[in-house]
């Protein structure tokens, strides 16, 4: 898999809250974590694993937590 995108419908409406964790196959770790207001798309670029859950807090917001392993941060962003 080259990369994944999960985004939110509608756009500007649904938003991510919270982050992953990020394992770098360079054996660096760190977090990465949505602005909780306005990113509504995770991108995962060339993965070599991950587990992400993401759930429904109300009608807006979603929460996200898990882990993504791989060569490049996942980011978040708007639509």
């Amino acid at each position: 898999m080259q990369l994944m995108q999960l985004s939110l419908l509608p756009a500007n409406a649904n938003f991510f809250v919270g982050g992953v964790t990020f394992l770098d196959t360079d054996n660096e770790v760190s977090a990465v974590f949505s602005d909780g207001n306005s990113n509504s798309k995770i991108q995962i670029n060339v993965p070599a694993g991950f587990d992400v859950t993401i759930m429904g807090i109300d009608a807006t917001n979603y929460q996200i937590f898990g882990s993504v392993t791989g060569a490049t941060a996942p980011a978040f962003g708007d639509q």
